[in-house]
């Protein structure tokens, strides 16, 4: 493969890029060259080359920043050309790789905005469920959000869903996929796009209802494995916080099976690792805020625990204000935008604010190269640049230090 690379065509290079990963065979050497020769050809990939060829570097956990940069740039002077499956593809590749490029997802907005109203245009619940997951792990929120006072009908998003209308992507995305016949969908898209509806703060009242139907049967029947219901979760909370259930919904047994077999999901996901910079942030902060009761991996006070934090502590003075100090490693954030946070931790830090904490992010990559070149005897060592940075943090959030 490696000698005749030079006579590939888009199509040749897209296809064994996808015939690697879906074998689930990585040769570095083999996609560094395929990936030189894909970028010296790529004004001649149509759009279904280049979303098989992102489709399978994120299967295959390959990080190009340079390659991908160059392949979004192509893919929205194309956008315009792209089904809903290289719509698809292309969002789900972005998001698993954490990889966050604006230009492109705002056309790709537009485009599935386009392609999702149009009735005569066929698309499939993957395709769906998937770009609204990967839409909102790339953190793009819109729309109608949770707790808001005026309701949104189901009928005005099936109506908006085939003619366009002043509601959200994710309602209409969700519409779509709620159209289609009971057997079209399954249980991960029907979990992967409630997640989404959790990060975006979106609400569709059948979307619950379709869970609340199809779902508890599934899960006693072992069919949805811990991420889905952990997902599921998620999305029962925020609807929770939100004050959207009506008390007869929590209180019907269907629901209560589906919550209680999604939060032992989510009790069994383990305990939480203490990281070096966690324990680093916490001895310099013990400094800077002497006297100050600090607590490491402190539950929340919620009647469940649900959350452990990483670094806790209660304002002092007369605000008493709770302070949750999270010290985020890369996974939290895209990959080419280390200050962008994923969805995932948007939804964390939105229901820690939902339980009346005030979320402080410490980076840790940041924090990671700001620390001493140098040990003394294994004992904790703080630079004047994290300092500084700490100290900074903390006066963003109102707390003044030592």
């Amino acid at each position: 493969v490696r000698r005749k690379l030079h006579s590939f065509t888009p199509q040749n290079l897209s296809n064994t890029a996808w015939a690697m990963a879906t074998l689930g065979h990585l040769d570095k050497r083999v996609m560094r060259e395929l990936l030189e020769e894909a970028a010296y050809q790529l004004l001649n990939f149509n759009p279904q080359n280049l979303s098989n060829t992102v489709w399978a570097l994120a299967t295959l956990q390959y990080y190009d920043a340079t390659f991908l940069t160059a392949l979004c740039a192509e893919a929205c002077r194309k956008i315009d050309r792209f089904k809903s499956q290289d719509v698809s593809n292309t969002l789900w590749a972005l998001a698993t790789l954490q990889h966050y490029d604006e230009p492109l997802i705002r056309a790709a907005v537009q485009r599935l905005e386009l392609l999702v109203c149009d009735r005569d245009h066929v698309v499939s619940a993957q395709h769906l469920a998937n770009s609204a997951w990967g839409l909102a792990r790339l953190g793009h929120e819109e729309g109608t959000q949770v707790g808001a006072s005026q309701a949104v009908r189901h009928e005005l998003i099936v109506d908006t869903a085939r003619e366009g209308g002043g509601v959200c992507l994710y309602q209409r995305l969700a519409a779509r996929l709620l159209a289609l016949e009971p057997g079209a969908m399954n249980t991960r898209e029907l979990c992967n796009m409630a997640w989404a509806h959790a990060v975006s703060g979106t609400w569709l009242p059948h979307l619950c209802q379709r869970l609340l139907k199809q779902l508890p049967a599934e899960l006693q029947g072992g069919a949805s494995d811990a991420i889905h219901r952990r997902q599921v979760f998620m999305y029962l909370l925020v609807l929770e916080r939100g004050a959207q259930l009506p008390p007869a919904t929590l209180q019907h047994p269907r629901y209560r099976a589906l919550r209680s077999a999604c939060l032992q999901a989510w009790r069994e996901k383990g305990e939480p690792k203490e990281s070096l910079a966690q324990q680093e942030v916490a001895a310099l902060m013990r400094q800077l805020l002497p006297g100050c009761d600090l607590r490491e991996e402190q539950v929340t006070d919620d009647s469940e625990g649900l959350f452990s934090i990483d670094i806790f502590f209660q304002e002092p003075g007369g605000s008493g204000r709770k302070m949750a100090v999270e010290v985020d490693g890369p996974t939290h954030f895209m990959t080419n935008m280390p200050g962008r946070a994923t969805g995932d931790t948007l939804l964390r830090d939105r229901l820690l604010a939902s339980l009346g904490y005030e979320v402080v992010v410490v980076p840790g990559v940041e924090w990671a190269a700001a620390r001493p070149r140098t040990a003394n005897g294994g004992e904790l060592q703080f630079s004047t640049q994290q300092e500084v940075m700490l100290r900074h943090i903390l006066q963003q959030h109102g707390v003044q230090a030592a």
